[in-house]
């Protein structure tokens, strides 16, 4: 609940309503992602047979009831769309099973004039990455729902590897334009992305990085490297891509990043950007005003700059309140002493980058959300 509000404030009765508003959107969506949990259980259960007759399987108080039919072919469910309403729809089974999710059943949840073949659907997943089920990517970003994505360090001629600790290339970053919706004019060192419903990681990641920064050899390589599966099946094996000499690494780790605005389990790759093979990178000018390789020892200063100011404002969003007993501004004691470890190796670096067009880099400031991953990028890195 992000909308907490005090007893006593002014406003109080207007944020009652709409965190009254939110948490009816909630129940209700939570209850759709709960069909489709329990139609895998029905449709697998040995104990439903061609021979069943139509029947209620729950009571009258409860926001979940279905109804079968002979075959199979279709589900009844009533579902709450307030604390005490409840709507009687009906689906076919074949559709609610799709592992690229089904919009129609979250169709009464939308705005009456959304475009249903154009929604885009994400996955629910717990707190290991595991998918409950799949939403409309709308509904993951206004109830800030656990979903999944990707997180990619593009790295110039050669991987980072944690085999490898002694030099590091550089790290192409980028700044977001004044435009943008959220975090306008903001720096990310990371290519991110939120996977569909049904998508691999290593699809996502592909597919963004080709998005993002025009970087089209992983996808070209999955379209080549079968005749017959799709390229969601060619890749069902993260690993598999290993074997196909692409440019993006294996799966390399999972972090969640959990805000008060965004909920994901990231997975990252690396990508080893080659001139030769690759090109040049081009960005939507729409997203990106700025983009470059940059020394990775600027990058690793730079961002701990940046989470210092945030921490010394208050806003840094990984205090970490558990309990409660952190003030706002504190930061968890592994990432601190990470901060003041990397600003005090690398105090030097005005003076040997001073001339270079990444001067003005003590100033940047990174998207928190990609702060977050880069703090647990740096910690897979030192973790022997």
């Amino acid at each position: 609940n992000n909308n907490n509000t005090e007893d006593g404030d002014g406003d109080g009765d207007g944020n009652d309503k709409i965190e009254n508003a939110n948490n009816d959107l909630l129940i209700a969506t939570i209850s759709r992602i709960m069909i489709q949990q329990m139609i895998r259980d029905l449709y697998s259960s040995s104990e439903i047979t061609s021979t069943s007759t139509s029947d209620s399987n729950s009571t009258s108080d409860s926001d979940i009831n279905t109804t079968r039919n002979n075959n199979l072919q279709s589900i009844n469910v009533n579902l709450s769309s307030s604390y005490n309403t409840f709507t009687k729809e009906s689906y076919d089974i074949s559709n609610l099973l799709s592992s690229n999710g089904y919009p129609p059943l979250f169709q009464s949840l939308l705005p009456p004039d959304t475009n249903m073949s154009k929604i885009e659907m994400s996955d629910m997943v717990d707190a290991e990455g595991i998918v409950i089920g799949s939403l409309p990517r709308l509904l993951v970003h206004k109830l800030n729902i656990l979903h999944r994505g990707i997180g990619i360090v593009v790295c110039n001629e050669e991987h980072i590897t944690k085999n490898n600790t002694t030099h590091f290339g550089d790290l192409y970053c980028h700044q977001r334009t004044k435009t943008k919706r959220i975090f306008p004019s903001l720096y990310d060192m990371f290519v991110g992305g939120v996977s569909t419903a049904g998508e691999s990681s290593i699809l996502t990641a592909a597919r963004e990085v080709a998005e993002e920064l025009g970087l089209d050899r992983p996808l070209r390589i999955l379209e080549e490297s079968s005749h017959k599966e799709s390229k969601n099946e060619m890749v069902e094996n993260d690993n598999m891509m290993m074997t196909m000499e692409s440019p993006l690494s294996k799966p390399l780790f999972k972090c969640t990043v959990c805000t008060s605005y965004n909920r994901c389990v990231v997975t990252v790759f690396t990508y080893k950007f080659e001139q030769e093979k690759d090109c040049n990178i081009k960005w939507q000018e729409e997203e990106v005003s700025w983009g470059d390789f940059v020394p990775y020892h600027i990058v690793e200063y730079a961002a701990a700059l940046s989470i210092q100011r945030l921490v010394q404002n208050g806003l840094w969003p990984g205090s970490g309140n558990d309990n409660g007993a952190n003030r706002d501004d504190d930061c968890d004691s592994d990432t601190n002493t990470i901060i003041q470890s990397n600003i005090m190796k690398n105090a030097n670096l005005h003076f040997e980058y001073e001339s270079q067009a990444e001067e003005n880099w003590n100033s940047w400031d990174f998207v928190p959300d990609g702060l977050l991953v880069w703090i647990a990028w740096l910690k897979w890195l030192n973790d022997k």
